[in-house]
């Protein structure tokens, strides 16, 4: 299976069309709590308002001011089956007049593998006492995957990485927002 990492695709010939989600209220939940694959409990909905001099299409991956990964009831649907087990959906209040933003969900994955090949990858450490990786290109161990469609890395759990399935149904589907970058899987 051919794994890619998943980014917002800011490069697309009509994302100046793209709706963009500002102006957040975020209650008392960290910014930083979706960047670690740890389930959250005590969730508090924060709120968006669309930003009315962007566009007016609503990806299914919405841009927004944290980069947090809110996702489309398209996508939900889609990838439910999929990615069940990897992920854990959080509610969101995207506030507009003119488009239904409702059910809409911010997207946080929960699953996490030891799958760094930090022989073949390129990295460095950061901050002060060098407690921060930093991949600027990852590759994986074929034998810490285990087959899940959607993860993290453990040292690094900013990016998301998913599999050549994932990719497929968001091509397949025209799901708007996506950009894929494949990665490098190392056979240990």
């Amino acid at each position: 299976m051919r794994y890619y990492k998943m980014m917002y695709n800011g490069q697309h010939n009509d994302v100046d069309n793209w709706i963009n989600c500002i102006k957040p209220d975020i209650k008392n939940n960290d910014k930083y709590t979706l960047l670690e694959s740890k389930p959250i409990i005590n969730w508090q909905t924060p709120s968006f308002e669309i930003d009315k001099d962007d566009g007016k299409i609503l990806t299914d991956l919405i841009s927004n001011v944290y980069n947090w990964r809110i996702v489309s009831p398209k996508f939900i649907n889609l990838m439910q089956d999929l990615i069940k087990d990897c992920v854990q959906y959080l509610d969101v209040e995207i506030k507009s007049q003119e488009i239904n933003y409702y059910d809409c969900k911010i997207m946080h994955v929960t699953k996490s593998l030891e799958a760094l090949d930090y022989e073949h990858s390129v990295y460095t450490y950061m901050g002060d006492n060098n407690e921060y990786l930093s991949i600027t290109k990852a590759v994986l161990k074929k034998s810490k995957l285990d087959g899940s469609h959607i993860f993290r890395i453990k040292d690094d759990e900013i990016p998301v990485f998913v599999s050549s399935e994932f990719r497929k149904i968001v091509r397949e589907n025209n799901l708007l927002g996506f950009s894929f970058s494949e990665v490098m899987v190392y056979e240990n």
